[in-house]
C-alpha cells in the first residue's frame, strides 16, 4: 500500500545516495511523512499497535551524510 519493498538491493541503495537529503531534518521529515501515511492506512491487525514517530538519523554512521558520503560503487576488488 504504501510502495516501500522489504528489502532494497544494495545497488539501488549505492545509485540513490546522492540523491538523500542533506539535513538531518530534512531526511527524518522525509521519514516522518511515510509513517504518517502508514498509520493512516488503519486495518492494523489486532497484535500491532502503531507507536508514535521516533526517528533516529545513522547517515553519519555508514559516512552517507553530507560532504562523508563514500563512493558510489566499487569496480573492482583486489
Amino acid at each position: 500500500a504504501l510502495g516501500v519493498p522489504d528489502r532494497i538491493p544494495y545497488a539501488h541503495k549505492r545509485a540513490v545516495r546522492d540523491a538523500l537529503p542533506e539535513s538531518e531534518a530534512e531526511r527524518a521529515a522525509e521519514i516522518a511523512g511515510l509513517h504518517a501515511r502508514a498509520v493512516a492506512l488503519g486495518g492494523w491487525p489486532e497484535a500491532l499497535t502503531p507507536e508514535p514517530f521516533r526517528g533516529v538519523d545513522h547517515a553519519g554512521v555508514f559516512g552517507i551524510a553530507g560532504a562523508e558520503r563514500g563512493p558510489a560503487a566499487v569496480a573492482e576488488v583486489a
